[in-house]
Order: C-alpha cells, then structure tokens, then sequence
C-alpha cells in the first residue's frame, strides 16, 4: 500500500463530540473521529466516481491494488489541496 505523506494540520475533527455532564461538569474528553482530511478525500472520492459513472471500481475484476493506491493517493491530494486553499 502507498505511504501518505505526514500532515501536521489534518485539518482536525469533523464530527467532534463531547462525552457528556460528569458531576454536573463537562467532561473536555471528546471522540475526534475522522479528520477533515480524511472527509475531504472522502468526498473527492465520491464526486468522482459518480461523476464518472463508476459504481465502485474496486469490485472491477481488472482493478489491481496499485490502481487503487494511486486512486487514494490523488484524492489525499486534493485533501491536502483542499486544506491548504483553506488557509488562504
């Protein structure tokens, strides 16, 4: 499988969530879940199969895991692009 390169900012959780009252305080313990990274690659993900009209490529016969690392690899990419226009 393909090495992603190591993101400092990931962009953080995307669906933070508090674990609740602890002796009517707040608990500041939180689930991170997935990063924004990870939801923008996602979302590129999906936008290009569909746009392209492919259900799922890696239910493809012909689809080998190189093709898959370098289809994973360009939609970390564009997450890595995404995050960085964010900044500006």
């Amino acid at each position: 499988m393909s090495e992603f390169k190591e993101v400092k900012d990931d962009g953080g959780p995307v669906f933070p969530s508090e674990q609740g009252m602890i002796n009517g305080t707040w608990n500041q313990t939180y689930e991170g879940g997935m990063s924004l990274r990870d939801e923008c690659a996602m979302r590129a993900m999906q936008a290009d199969w569909s746009s392209n009209g492919v259900a799922n490529p890696a239910f493809v016969p012909e689809c080998t895991q190189e093709s898959l690392d370098k289809w994973a690899t360009l939609y970390y990419r564009v997450a890595d692009a995404m995050l960085e226009a964010r900044k500006k």
